[in-house]
């Protein structure tokens, strides 16, 4: 049994009970309120489930960011994606305004997850050799597309 049931009943209890028509009036018009009020909120509800399903989908797609990974991985990953060649820690220093530790501690991290190899070996700037160059992986392209705005 519904709200209204139950409010219509409690109705026709009081009819016959004897209150006065105002009374009656003024809780057919309560009942009629809550009624839209209900239908309001009904379709409020569905709403915000579509909503949170859109959400939730969303979420399952992309996959959670392993650990390690913060801000910086997912702005070397996208680097790497957007430059589409292969490229030096001390480059991804300097376009990012990283130190070089910094970035040596994420491509530790980016290598041991396999979303960057080596591709060429180097002996840095200091030696006055070539710097070792590194590439994205499949995996670390697919990361990219999955799951950081490549717009």
């Amino acid at each position: 049994m519904g709200t209204s049931d139950i409010a219509k009943d409690a109705i026709r209890a009081i009819q016959t009970a004897g209150l006065s028509k105002d009374v009656i009036d003024l809780l057919e018009k309560k009942i009629s309120l809550l009624a839209e009020e209900n239908t309001s909120l009904k379709a409020e509800n569905s709403e915000l489930r579509k909503k949170l399903d859109e959400f939730e989908t969303k979420q399952s797609d992309s996959a959670p960011r392993p650990d390690g990974f913060d801000e910086n991985t997912d702005k070397i990953l996208k680097l790497f994606f957007d430059i589409s060649d292969d490229i030096s820690s001390e480059r991804v220093a300097q376009q990012l305004g990283l130190s070089q530790g910094v970035v040596d501690y994420y491509f530790d991290i980016l290598r041991e997850r396999k979303f960057i190899r080596q591709t060429k070996a180097g002996g840095g700037f200091i030696t006055g050799k070539e710097e070792s160059q590194y590439g994205l992986t499949p995996a670390g392209r697919a990361y990219v597309v999955k799951n950081i705005n490549t717009d």
